[in-house]
């Protein structure tokens, strides 16, 4: 098996991660809250979600790019850096999970959808 198949796990993970990111900061942001990433968060202010959406998308691809060069010139690292880049992406996604999953008692009381 090449070293790409081998990767492309570890690749879809890391999209993955990246779309639930969006997702859960798009359910934030509609609540009241805010984006704590500073450079999303003025993206998100000069061009809305879709742009702060794309932007994102663009930081994953930027860091899928870098990860697939590591990993030509030297396979281990190159994986290991994907794994950090997977474990790293974790982060924002269980905080925003975490505050997506306090805040819906809340809009049930409330009646909001």
């Amino acid at each position: 098996m090449s070293n790409v198949t081998t990767m492309r796990p570890l690749y879809a993970g890391i999209a993955a991660l990246a779309s639930l990111d969006v997702l859960f900061t798009s359910i934030i942001l509609f609540l009241g809250g805010i984006e704590l990433n500073l450079l999303a968060a003025r993206m998100y202010n000069a061009a809305g979600m879709p742009g702060m959406a794309a932007f994102k998308a663009a930081c994953v691809v930027l860091a899928l790019i870098c990860i697939e060069a590591v990993r030509r010139h030297n396979p281990a690292l190159g994986r290991r850096t994907g794994e950090w880049a997977l474990a790293l992406s974790l982060f924002p996604v269980v905080v925003g999970g975490v505050q997506v999953l306090q805040a819906v008692p809340f809009m049930l009381m409330s009646g909001r959808p």
